[in-house]
């Protein structure tokens, strides 16, 4: 599966590939729970491109899924769409290595 979180960058870090969208995200949410659930805490979100909300969803499940097991995950490498889009929802505080909400700046311009 080329969306799918299976390749090592380093020991112990996975890094997500492709995009995340409605059309795959069903697939990457069960693989990356199979990973969680044999241990692994660090996955590295450097390749992924062209997502939209899905992998806020996927993300947000893998992250509740580690807090289950009172563990909990990091993401690393976020692109700054995925992390636009963590901003505009409110949610980058509960996903472990996003910037605080209050700190991303996106170009948009306040209404006058």
């Amino acid at each position: 599966m080329p969306n799918s979180p299976r390749k090592k960058e380093k020991p112990d870090v996975y890094v997500v590939s492709g995009p995340i969208t409605m059309g795959s995200a069903l697939a990457v949410l069960n693989e990356g729970r199979a990973i969680i659930d044999g241990g692994e805490n660090d996955f590295s979100l450097a390749n992924l491109e062209g997502s939209d909300s899905a992998a806020i969803a996927v993300l947000l499940s893998w992250q509740r899924r580690a807090a289950k097991s009172s563990r909990g995950l990091h993401f690393y490498n976020s692109p700054a769409q995925l992390v636009a889009i963590a901003a505009l929802y409110g949610v980058t505080g509960y996903l472990s290595g996003f910037p605080l909400d209050d700190t991303i700046h996106t170009g948009a311009q306040p209404l006058a």
